[in-house]
């Protein structure tokens, strides 16, 4: 069964998912950024989150649970993310005017773990499309969904923040 899932696996799939691996490889070789490209990837990734929630479950009556379950995963892996640092190590340069964003391999594991939810839902809808009518099956992926866009959304936050505040310490008087 495994093997015939893979193989009728569109081909334009697979050259996503090298696309993807390729994006999270470049995520883990430290950078000097703008703040808009800082954040760019991780928004991305967010929108891309909520919107396989939303395209998901649009035709199911569980989509405000899923929904649910994004809201609060993205707020608990916000708030978890934030509370131990996560992205502690992102600097502002003055004299670049950018930001020092270091290697990290999570940026990588977050678009994977993307990937693969998208990817089983997909599957799991191909082979029992009445799965997703289940409360008890469409929160957690909204969950998954959520905490994923919650940590990238603690990068952005955090960009947002040294930003803001090298402007603010710019600002002569």
């Amino acid at each position: 069964m495994l093997t015939g899932i893979l193989l009728h696996t569109p081909r334009w799939v697979w050259i996503l998912l090298a696309s993807l691996i390729a994006l999270g490889f470049a995520q883990a070789v430290p950078r000097r950024m703008t703040p808009a490209r800082a954040t760019a990837v991780p928004v991305a990734m967010a929108v891309v989150s909520l919107g396989g929630v939303m395209s998901t479950f649009s035709a199911f009556s569980a989509q405000p649970l899923a929904l649910l379950g994004w809201g609060v995963g993205a707020a608990a892996a916000l708030a978890l993310a934030h509370t131990v640092g996560a992205w502690n190590g992102i600097r502002w340069l003055e004299a670049d005017r950018r930001l020092l964003v270091p290697a990290s391999w999570v940026p990588l594991s977050l678009i994977l773990c993307l990937f693969i939810t998208r990817y089983g839902v997909s599957v799991a809808m191909a082979v029992n499309p009445g799965l997703l009518w289940h409360a008890g099956v469409a929160m957690p992926i909204g969950f998954i969904y959520g905490a994923v866009s919650g940590i990238f959304l603690s990068r952005s936050l955090v960009t947002w923040r040294l930003t803001r505040q090298a402007m603010l310490d710019s600002v002569p008087g």
